[in-house]
């Protein structure tokens, strides 16, 4: 079955989890297939045309892959899921399934198995996630390291000094366009040409990309950097006992506060705005926000090096907790709504910019990666525990008025406290 054959075949089941879309072929008992991420259902169109004489064959896209369509503010978590999977089934009027998974659609259909035993025929796993082996323990530093902007900051340290914002600023804004080019663009070849395929000339293409750019592009580390970097004449950072100063948590508690505000405000931004301004007014609100994040990161890079950076800091968190004022107080007004989306937005890309720039300037450059690292790790853990937060706050209020209220005084708190550094920092 190719390409275009799959495209027509394909339908979508009304489910409270969204439009699920999928593609039949065959009759008799049904099997169904979960793909792996990032792929969809395509995966299985050899299959499914093999086994069509035996089995009705369903592959699914699951929700967040390939063409379903999910509610806007739907969790899309294994355990969902995995009740999106029994919901589906319903729609179809479909009560047992032998269930196939592949890669981390394993994950789904081991939750789906444990959850719905009865509905159940079989199970078949292929090339499986199991129990608490995702990620693979081998690749979980590798993770967390894609997940920080360390390795970015760290790297760029060493090839520039004078124009180091500026770099970091272009440096995370290619990341985060690699995320709406690289990841759609290797979907849409797998579609067409299998993953077997697709993955190893993505792989080329980026290697033919930016091999030539690190050869031809990038001098000797260190070239740039002056012996008489400028570093705080106050800086008390030591080689032992870095996180032990003052100077240190000038720069780590404020960021992680920040940082776990706008987290937290960004996982629950979209269930706060849909009842106000509905399905398309919530999607173009976060449209805004995000191209908010990328175009007030560009305005700062040419800036950013002349600034006093602790000072441009504390006003991105204030300019934040303003545009989260600006919602609450006006929480049923669009038009404020969409402007503090806005003045939320500009400041959301240097959030994550600043701390490599503060630490250049006060620490000594042999300590740059150590504190920038732990200075990063704290915030991962402050923020990876807000969203969480603020959904027990939402409910105990039962609004999110208190929620970003709390979010506003994370960073007023951010704000100040990164001031507090500003006498010894010079």
């Amino acid at each position: 079955m190719d390409a275009t054959e799959y495209h027509r075949r394909r339908r979508f089941a009304k489910t409270p989890f969204g439009e699920i879309a999928y593609v039949e072929r065959g009759s008799g008992p049904v099997a169904l297939f979960l793909h792996g991420y990032p792929l969809n259902g395509y995966q299985w169109r050899d299959i499914i045309e093999r086994l069509s004489a035996v089995r009705r064959c369903i592959a699914i896209d699951l929700m967040s892959a390939g063409y379903t369509r999910p509610a806007l503010d739907q969790d899309l978590s294994y355990p969902a899921q995995a009740r999106m999977i029994a919901a589906f089934l319903d729609a179809l009027n479909v009560e047992q399934v032998d269930l196939v998974g592949n890669d981390s659609g394993s994950a789904v259909s081991q939750i789906f198995a444990a959850r719905h035993a009865r509905r159940l025929r079989s199970l078949t796993l292929t090339n499986s996630v199991v129990h608490d082996q995702w990620p693979p323990p081998a690749l979980v530093w590798l993770v967390d390291a894609a997940r920080a902007s360390t390795a970015i900051s760290t790297t760029l340290a060493l090839y520039f000094h004078r124009q180091r914002g500026l770099a970091i600023t272009l440096a995370l804004n290619g990341a985060s366009a690699a995320g709406f080019t690289i990841g759609p663009l290797l979907v849409a070849l797998s579609q067409n040409i299998g993953v077997g395929n697709a993955v190893p000339i993505a792989v080329v293409g980026a290697l033919a990309l930016t091999l030539p750019l690190i050869w031809f592009g990038i001098k000797p580390a260190g070239a740039e950097v002056a012996e008489d970097a400028l570093v705080s004449e106050g800086a008390d950072f030591r080689a032992s006992g870095v996180e032990r100063t003052w100077r240190f948590w000038s720069i780590a508690l404020p960021f992680a506060l920040a940082l776990a505000a706008q987290v937290g405000l960004i996982v629950h931004l979209v269930s706060f705005l849909l009842p106000r301004l509905g399905a398309d007014g919530a999607a173009w609100a976060l449209s805004l926000t995000s191209v908010a994040a990328v175009t007030g990161r560009l305005a700062l890079a040419g800036t950013i090096d002349r600034l006093h950076q602790r000072r441009a800091a504390a006003a991105s968190f204030a300019s934040q907790a303003v545009g989260l004022a600006v919602m609450v107080a006006f929480s049923s007004t669009p038009a404020a709504l969409y402007g503090g989306c806005l003045l939320f937005g500009l400041s959301v890309g240097n959030v994550i910019t600043f701390p490599a720039l503060i630490v250049q300037r006060e620490c000594p450059p042999s300590l740059f990666g150590r504190v920038i690292g732990l200075s990063t790790a704290i915030s991962q853990f402050t923020f990876a525990l807000a969203p969480a937060l603020l959904g027990v706050v939402q409910d105990s209020a039962g609004g999110y008025g208190v929620a970003l209220c709390l979010c506003m005084t994370l960073q007023l708190a951010a704000a100040l406290s990164v001031l507090c550094g500003t006498r010894d920092a010079g």
